[in-house]
């Protein structure tokens, strides 16, 4: 796992989940299963842009880039690696 999907992975574990999940993997389906729900993924969302700081734009909030924990650190490198860039 690249840091920063273990540094979500262990965010939703602990913050959404309160500690359980001990299943939760890189490619468990968090939507599909009900772990993020819109308000758990705002939450998330807040986190992911004050820890990386970047901004998600709201084109990105979609099923595809929060689907699981890879999904969301696929988008976070994407904005990270902007932000390098530029």
């Amino acid at each position: 796992m690249i840091a920063a999907a273990r540094a979500i992975h262990d965010y939703i574990r602990e913050e959404i989940l309160a500690g359980a999940g001990e299943d939760l993997t890189e490619t468990t389906p968090l939507l599909e299963l009900g772990i993020l729900d819109s308000f758990s993924m705002l939450k998330l969302v807040g986190w992911l842009e004050e820890r990386y700081s970047v901004q998600v734009d709201s084109g990105d909030l979609t099923a595809e880039n929060f689907a699981t924990v890879a999904d969301i650190g696929a988008l976070v490198s994407r904005y990270v690696e902007r932000a390098a860039g530029s």
